[in-house]
């Protein structure tokens, strides 16, 4: 019986564990402002198209790509912190922006970067993120 009942609670645990970590991630990106520091697609280096966006998460779920004088772009992202992963979608933003839809694999981050990398076909995308 004392067996099933730390079974039990190690899954509470795990599940607690898992929300801390989430909103961890959820803090850390949403409480700064963020730029593209690097992009890749492939060898093609589209970093300077990025020079002029900070880019600030919210808590609701949405994004805005903010340019000096100029309407933002607007798009939306979820994070995965089991899987690593966070979605970023902005369903009518030209270029650049649009070039950051879809599924990033979260390789390394710090309090101050993120590093993630996408598939499109058998093209890889490669972002490096920095705070501002």
């Amino acid at each position: 019986m004392l067996f099933v009942v730390a079974v039990l609670a190690c899954s509470g645990c795990k599940k607690a564990v898992e929300k801390v970590a989430e909103d961890f991630m959820v803090n850390l990106i949403t409480n700064n402002l963020w730029v593209v520091d690097e992009f890749l697609e492939g060898s093609v280096n589209h970093t300077n198209d990025f020079k002029p966006y900070e880019f600030k998460f919210n808590k609701d779920g949405s994004v805005f790509g903010q340019r000096a004088s100029m309407p933002n772009e607007v798009g939306t992202w979820q994070a995965n912190s089991e899987a690593q992963t966070i979605t970023s979608n902005f369903p009518v933003a030209p270029h650049p922006c649009n070039k950051l839809n879809g599924v990033w694999q979260i390789k390394k981050t710090t309090l101050s970067s993120v590093n993630a990398v996408r598939l499109e076909g058998s093209t890889e995308f490669k972002l490096f993120l920095v705070k501002k």
